[in-house]
């Protein structure tokens, strides 16, 4: 596991605790993809499979992995700081 990983898996553990819902958020558009299983269902965990087939076929894609919240995307430091406030 890298740092990274250690460093994100409390936060992936509290996500549903705090309505955060794992998201991609593409810098290109601006839109919000919730993270989801190949058949549409919602995955608890980051999974690209469930993007939408006009954004997997995109040769410039860039997104970001993250987090939404109430329509809002936040960026792991986001919800970092959303999950140390919620637990003050």
């Amino acid at each position: 596991m890298t740092k990274l990983q250690l460093k994100s898996r409390p936060l992936q553990a509290t996500a549903v605790s705090l309505r955060l819902q794992p998201a991609f958020f593409d810098m290109e558009t601006g839109r919000i993809y919730l993270s989801r299983y190949a058949d549409g269902r919602p995955a608890p965990v980051h999974i690209l499979d469930g993007l939408p087939l006009e954004v997997a076929q995109r040769t410039d894609i860039n997104l970001v992995s993250g987090f939404a919240l109430e329509g809002k995307f936040l960026t792991r430091e986001q919800a970092l700081r959303h999950k140390l406030a919620a637990a003050a």
